[in-house]
């Protein structure tokens, strides 16, 4: 623990140096310096720096890009190690649950080795192994995280980015993820949701030959999204070879957005680690979606979020704006409702709502018209707005529950990559034909919904001291939004001129 404690700080070290160098020549660090530096630390860190690329909320698409191709692979453990392990963890060996299983790895990475394997039924499987004492190595580097967290924290600009929120998330998500009987209930759920869909095909977990440590799921064969990114890259790709498995890469790219809402909105659970490594492209224009250790759920009161991304596809901003400040400004609401004595109380609050969605659709508005002119000669696509809503509604005290931050993470990367692949993709079509499909949200009704946000308050001076704060607030961000407010709390009569 104290010699990686020292490797970090030494490649920190060298990694901050060489940021402000860039810095004091007024130029941003490549993207690959950043990507190096994960690299060079591995393991945990290489994850790290993958979740880090979705949240392109926060950093420049080059470089969500450039994280996205981290490339986690270690010298792999012998057969014997492997034989170790299964024996340990299932108690036989792989020759006495296996009629085939294979000695070199199809994938050895820092957390896992993956073998191809056949099963008495002649399936095709893959094993997934966990190396040996990586539980307590991850843990360590979590907590060497969440200290370099805090410090950045103290000494960035960023306030609107909690390096000490985002290390928190990533410690619940990987410890989710290294537990693999977490994995295999996600991937069998989703399995189930799915397998009656023509065009995806995910595999099936074998819960009788897995555990926390082991996993034996379907092997599927295709072509990552991540191969096809290289190939571009590289100008090796070959699209004559898609055709003739007849994968068409703009149908596909349009479908796998068209997949991503209807497993939220129709399901109730879909896919949240959207890497390029996880989506592969099948014949007969089939999607594969492999790697479950990260999925997300619906929440409560998840039709006005439906209806907010409806709206927005048919440019009804000011409507999708009140459906989103319904879905995440529900503290703000409970505590200017508590401050109401009216008997109509409830078109007061209707007003307040109008009042912030019209200011709300006025801003999307000027945002929509260059995100729109630039679609056809930039990697930007119509998912980017939804970011820069999000961090545009800071002002009107938007909480968005982390699973949908997920998700619209999860959408706006997958949106950067499909149109790295197809410039002709287009976000907004993806969602008008889910919705031409679904028009209506319907809940399944076997969702565990988590409880909803309290809507009321229960101290009244408590409501009204962070309301005034609220107001104070918008004096400084939006003055323009504050005059309108402070002008429509007068009219009600239930408000002084908050004191600035």
């Amino acid at each position: 623990m104290i010699f990686r404690f020292f490797q970090v700080l030494w490649y920190s070290l060298k990694l901050l140096f060489t940021i402000l160098c860039f810095r004091l020549s007024k130029k941003l660090p490549p993207p690959e310096l950043i990507k190096k530096y994960f690299e060079s630390l591995g393991a945990t860190f290489i994850k790290f720096g993958q979740v880090l690329a979705l949240r392109a909320d926060f950093l420049p698409e080059e470089y969500c890009l450039s994280l996205l191709d981290l490339f986690d692979n270690v010298s792999p453990l012998n057969i014997s190690e492997i034989n170790f392990e299964i024996k340990k963890r299932l108690g036989k060996l792989p020759t006495e649950i296996f009629v085939e299983f294979e000695s070199k790895p199809l994938a050895s990475a820092s957390f896992a080795q993956v073998h191809r394997a056949r099963l008495l039924d002649v399936t095709v499987v893959v094993v997934k192994v966990q190396r040996p004492n990586i539980v307590q190595k991850i843990k360590g580097d979590l907590r060497l995280i969440s200290v370099a967290a805090w410090f950045l924290d103290r000494f960035n600009n960023l306030s609107s980015f909690s390096w000490s929120n985002f290390a928190k998330e990533f410690s619940h998500w990987t410890l989710a993820e290294i537990d693999y009987q977490n994995e295999l209930n996600n991937l069998t759920l989703f399995y189930n949701n799915t397998k009656a869909l023509g065009y995806i095909v995910s595999p099936r977990g074998y819960p009788e030959f897995s555990n926390q440590h082991i996993l034996v799921e379907d092997h599927i064969e295709g072509v990552s999204l991540n191969d096809i990114l290289r190939q571009i890259k590289t100008g090796k790709l070959d699209r004559e070879i898609f055709k003739r498995q007849n994968i068409d890469l703009h149908q596909t790219t349009q479908l796998i957005a068209y997949e991503l809402a209807r497993e939220l909105f129709v399901d109730g659970f879909f896919h949240a680690d959207p890497h390029p490594g996880n989506i592969l492209l099948l014949p007969n224009n089939k999607i594969g979606f492999i790697d479950f250790g990260i999925c997300g759920c619906a929440v409560s009161n998840q039709k006005h979020f439906f209806n907010f991304l409806k709206y927005m596809v048919t440019h009804d901003y000011q409507t999708g704006a009140k459906h989103l400040l319904r879905f995440t400004s529900q503290k703000l609401i409970a505590e200017f409702s508590s401050l109401i004595v009216s008997s109509k109380k409830v078109e007061m609050v209707d007003d307040f709502l109008n009042l912030l969605s019209s200011h709300f659709h006025q801003s999307i508005q000027d945002w929509e018209d260059p995100i729109r002119n630039n679609l056809n000669y930039l990697y930007l696509d119509y998912s980017s707005m939804f970011l820069q809503i999000l961090k545009f509604g800071s002002r009107y005290r938007i909480e968005l529950p982390s699973e949908m931050s997920v998700f619209l993470r999860a959408l706006t990367i997958v949106g950067m990559v499909l149109k790295l692949i197809d410039n002709d993709f287009r976000m907004e079509a993806s969602l008008a034909a889910f919705y031409q499909q679904y028009p209506i949200y319907k809940p399944n009704a076997n969702l565990t919904n988590k409880p909803k946000l309290s809507t009321t308050v229960n101290n009244f001076e408590t409501a009204s001291e962070k309301f005034y704060g609220w107001i104070n607030y918008l004096s400084e961000i939006d003055p323009a939004l504050y005059s309108q407010v402070q002008n429509r709390l007068q009219e009600f009569g239930i408000i002084k001129s908050a004191q600035v």
